[in-house]
Formats: C-alpha cells, structure tokens, sequence
C-alpha cells in the first residue's frame, strides 16, 4: 500500500501545483484560500481502481463469510441510499 505524506505544511505552503510521486496534483482553490484543490493523475486513477478492486473482493468474501443472503441485500441497500445521499449533497 503506498502511503503519500506531505513533505512540508500544506496550510501555508502557497508554491504552485505538483504531483507526489506521480498520483495527485493540487492546485490552490480559486476562491477559498484555504483549500487545495487534488486531481488524480491518470496513474493515481489507477492505482485507486486496482485497489478498490481488491477492497471490493475482501469486503464480499467478509460479507459472505458473516451475513446471510438476505442481510447483505439489506446492507448493500442501505450502503446505497447513503451514497446517494451523499452524492446529492454535493451536486
């Protein structure tokens, strides 16, 4: 698992955008001087697809281990009506 860590304090660091280790750029917000702004790379997309994928497959064999068919219909539907609550909320 790669750990990314900030190398100095981001709260004051005012320097331009730049990519750590090649999986996230920033940018400063336009409009908050306080916030950052991170974009994934195309290698960043990635690396987060291959180990969703992995997460994804750890978390059902858990599921299927511990719950019967019908609790994991209920959680994934629950885990859906929280995400889509939380998806509509920032729209």
């Amino acid at each position: 698992m790669t750990s990314v860590k900030p190398r100095r304090d981001l709260s004051t660091d005012l320097s331009p955008p730049r990519s750590t280790e090649g999986f996230w750029l920033w940018s400063l917000s336009g409009t908050d001087r306080r916030a950052r702004i991170v974009h994934l790379t195309k290698g960043g997309r990635e690396l987060i697809t291959r180990v969703y994928a992995d997460h994804a497959s750890d978390m059902e064999r858990l599921a299927a281990a511990s719950l019967n068919r019908a609790e994991r219909e209920t959680l994934i539907s629950l885990l859906k009506k929280i995400g889509y609550e939380a998806a509509a909320r920032h729209e």
